[in-house]
């Protein structure tokens, strides 16, 4: 779709007539070798590869034209399809339910702010000069483009850092929330700037937007229902034992096919609803990233799931970002598009960073959050630049095109080079890279810590926190079941350390942790707790866990490792004064905890 706003080179590219096989084939190399460089210089992997599309592409040395990238449409309308879902699946309710107000109060902080600073930067210095009729149209389509942060750049930076940690996390989840909401926004001004353009009612011009967002949610979810129904009924035939031995063809395959044909879905609805009143145009991007949601909160083995594709994440993210360096027409950087841009993006970055801050205090993140987030969300590509098609589609809003395409892909390079050193120097210094290697209580993550645990003993304790582990991991046992267990052991012997700490413990079978990991959680009880602990002190800190028959000697290793940590009288202090779950997290994971928590072999 890209092809038909951006203009064509006036010579014949070099490699003009090759296959869409030797094309990609050709990027695959350019784009590893530009990574490679980059990371020589010290500089981010996607930053090498983007001035690499750049330097082939059609304003420099003209390997490939734009008449060859319609070779690889398919391509690159897989890759944004698997960022979108894969952007989507972080947003697993069972895992939010600690952190989702904290999160949404970022993404609409930022983009609230972003738009209202972007649009009235225009407003004030129309630097592209647009007439009367047509300004405030222009501005508010631009400035709802700002709410957009790129799901592809953050993915990128992650993967290519290793990184993992509470600001990654916070990330993740906000870049989800944040195209939601521009994806709202965008839909909701449009119909403001159409009924301005064309002088059509409200109403008249709302309706588009409406059927347009909810078409792609409902795409996104009847293909997640059927990729469900396939896995169930598969499962049913071969039994859940069978099958889970032998899933991982089958959930990949539905995987690229369940992509694919949201894509297709959405291009055959905009195509065959075209002659209508109200066409169709359900959006690939959103549609996918309902997918990735629905498959995280509703799919059998939703944690394992995107796992299938750490095998093409490399070749997926090489080709798409070498493919974006290509999309700037350097023909049309003049001094209007430059200044246009810069005010842009001061306005926006301006904006981001306010709102992300503010939203960030007011859901009471950790300071590490609140310093960091917002200027995390300044890369903007994906959503865009979807969006950006949008715009060029609508015929009332043609007097528009050439100026605000010539000045958002302006923006989107300098954003994804600038934004990717930033998100990944923020990384570094926070320490949230480098995570790559499991350490041997990383299974204690936010959404599996509580806070302010009221309980009248510590069999109360152990029923709440039983039904509380269940509901938050991906474990297929009763409740009552695990709290029976816990307490027939807790009646054995008691579990209380002392030092105000009890590690309640049980053991389940393969069949109930699929994946043969150790589960847990940890809870800070308020008021103490009397445990019959070993010193006769009441508790104040319980972790309790769910251990697999096969994971025996790992079990007594995490015991030692809890009771040691948690009896650092500076980590347990610190655990006692935090106020949120988050800040929990840091501290069981910070620099000081990791000498107690070692790596596992």
């Amino acid at each position: 779709m890209l092809n038909n706003f951006i203009f064509a080179a006036d010579k014949p590219a070099l490699l003009h007539g090759a296959s869409g096989e030797l094309l990609v084939s050709i990027i695959l190399i350019i784009g590893m070798l530009a990574g490679v460089t980059a990371r020589k210089l010290k500089l981010p992997v996607l930053t090498g590869q983007i001035i690499a599309g750049i330097l082939i592409g059609p304003y420099v040395l003209n390997v490939i034209g734009h008449t060859e990238e319609k070779n690889l449409a398919s391509v690159t309308s897989f890759a944004i399809g698997l960022i979108a879902l894969t952007v989507g699946s972080h947003l697993n309710f069972q895992k939010l339910h600690n952190s989702f107000n904290r999160n949404l109060l970022i993404a609409v902080g930022e983009s609230s702010c972003a738009f209202i600073a972007v649009f009235f930067a225009l407003e004030h210095f129309n630097p592209m000069e647009f007439s009367d009729h047509t300004r405030l149209a222009a501005h508010l389509l631009i400035s709802s483009l700002a709410c957009s942060t790129s799901p592809a750049t953050v993915l990128h930076v992650v993967k290519e850092k290793n990184a993992k940690g509470n600001l990654v996390k916070t990330l993740l989840i906000v870049v989800a929330l944040d195209n939601i909401i521009c994806l709202i926004v965008f839909e909701s001004v449009r119909a403001v700037a159409r009924q301005k353009l064309s002088g059509a009612s409200l109403l008249t011009t709302a309706i588009p937007g409406l059927v347009s967002f909810f078409s792609s949610v409902v795409v996104g979810f009847l293909v997640a229902k059927c990729f469900e129904f396939c896995l169930r009924y598969v499962q049913k035939k071969k039994g859940a034992s069978q099958f889970r031995r032998t899933s991982n063809t089958l959930v990949f395959t539905l995987l690229v096919a369940s992509i694919m044909i949201t894509n297709g879905l959405c291009d055959y609805i905009a195509q065959s609803t075209s002659a209508l009143p109200t066409k169709l145009t359900p959006l690939p991007i959103m549609a996918n990233l309902i997918l990735g949601l629905c498959l995280s909160n509703f799919a059998i083995f939703k944690d394992e799931m995107l796992e299938q594709f750490e095998v093409l994440e490399q070749f997926i993210f090489t080709v798409f970002f070498t493919l974006a360096g290509m999309h700037l027409d350097l023909n049309t950087i003049n001094f209007q598009t430059i200044s246009s841009a810069l005010i842009y993006l001061v306005a926006m970055a301006t904006g981001k960073i306010f709102g992300a801050t503010v939203g960030s205090l007011l859901g009471r993140n950790t300071t590490r959050t609140t310093l960091n987030i917002g200027s995390m969300l300044l890369v903007q590509a994906g959503m865009t630049i979807a969006l950006l098609v949008v715009i060029y589609s609508e015929k009332d809003f043609a007097p528009l095109h050439a100026k605000i395409t010539a000045m958002i892909l302006l923006v989107v390079v300098f954003t994804e080079l600038v934004g990717t050193i930033l998100i990944t120097k923020t990384l570094d210094r926070v320490k949230e890279t480098g995570k790559k290697r499991t350490r041997l209580i990383d299974f204690l993550d936010e959404e599996h810590i509580i806070t302010g645990l009221n309980a009248k003993d510590k069999w109360e304790a152990i029923r709440e926190m039983s039904y509380f582990l269940v509901k938050t991991n991906d474990i297929d046992i009763d409740p009552e079941e695990l709290n029976k267990r816990m307490v027939e052991r807790e009646k054995d012997f008691t579990t209380g350390f002392g030092q105000g700490i009890a590690i309640p413990h049980a053991t389940v079978s393969e069949d109930e942790i699929h994946d043969g990991k150790i589960r847990g959680l940890l809870a800070v009880a308020t008021p103490p707790v009397e445990f019959e602990a070993m010193d006769d002190a009441p508790v104040e800190i319980i972790v309790m866990l769910a251990t697999p028959d096969s994971q025996r000697e790992i079990h007594l290793e995490i015991l030692s490792v809890l009771a040691r940590m948690l009896g650092d009288e500076k980590i347990r202090e610190q655990i006692l004064k935090a106020n949120s779950a988050a800040s929990i997290y840091e501290i069981i994971h910070s620099e000081e905890a990791e000498t107690f928590n070692y790596f596992l072999k």
